[in-house]
């Protein structure tokens, strides 16, 4: 096992994940190939089963992170897809968000990539929890918030997992496909309990090829949001959509 997550983790931006993180998704993997999960289990892995198994797992880990990410020497908002994808439209979409939430005491970012480079456009006043997934992520926000004065606390790990702290208001730009698996139980759980007055959601209209998607509408969310009697507008840009929605009770 150990083999095959160092193996997976020589790519650029993989490297940064934990090695516990990255053994979960080739559990993943294994669980879905019997075959390959019996071999291993007998210590008969073949060198073409291993590659296989690398190959599946970069996949997995991929559509949830390295994806987002561009290797940039300078760290720029065009250092992360979703944040370059973004640009044109953030004073836009932030004016946007604020005109229905108020102004925010608090601000919670999950998944936020390199977001927190826009947060000039909201301002200081807010107190901004921010969540990312890897050490070496997180550091990049932290040096940078730091730098800019900010107040803020960096939340480091799996959105899955983490119980985050009261906010007025999260963002979960782009991030709910990415945390599920099968069907869309991580996003709806994660949306039941995270206590927020105002959520932010945003997809994607464009792939990872920079290619406007055929079909981006994801009808699955708002039948979610309908069936948990969450009061939302939906706002699109060629890029991306966004769902501003009010949670008119807060799940316990």
């Amino acid at each position: 096992m150990r083999e095959i997550t160092q193996k997976i983790k020589e790519k650029k931006p993989l490297e940064r994940l934990d090695e516990s993180f990255v053994q979960e998704y080739i559990e993943l993997v294994l669980n879905q190939n019997v075959k390959l999960k019996t071999k291993l289990q007998k210590n008969k892995l073949k060198e073409q089963d291993k590659r296989k198994i690398v190959k599946l797992v970069r996949n997995e880990l991929n559509k949830r992170y390295g994806q987002f990410w561009a290797v940039h020497k300078q760290i720029s908002l065009e250092s992360h897809k979703s944040t370059k994808e973004r640009m044109r439209i953030y004073k836009e979409i932030y004016d946007k968000i604020l005109k229905f939430t108020g102004n925010p005491r608090t601000i919670l970012d999950i998944g936020a990539g390199l977001n927190p480079m826009s947060y000039y456009l909201i301002g200081k006043d807010a107190y901004y929890y921010v969540n990312e997934l890897t050490k070496e992520d997180c550091k990049l926000i932290k040096d940078y918030l730091t730098e800019k004065n900010f107040k803020f606390e960096i939340i480091q790990g799996d959105a899955i997992k983490l119980e985050f702290p009261d906010a007025d208001v999260c963002f979960l730009f782009k991030i709910l496909e990415s945390l599920d698996k099968n069907g869309h139980k991580n996003s709806e759980e994660l949306i039941k309990k995270l206590k927020c007055k105002y959520l932010v959601i945003s997809f994607s209209n464009i792939d990872t090829k920079n290619r406007k998607m055929n079909y981006p509408r994801r009808g699955w969310i708002e039948q979610m949001l309908n069936r948990l009697n969450y009061e939302f507008n939906k706002i699109e840009f060629p890029e991306e959509t966004f769902y501003l929605v009010k949670k008119l009770r807060l799940e316990k």
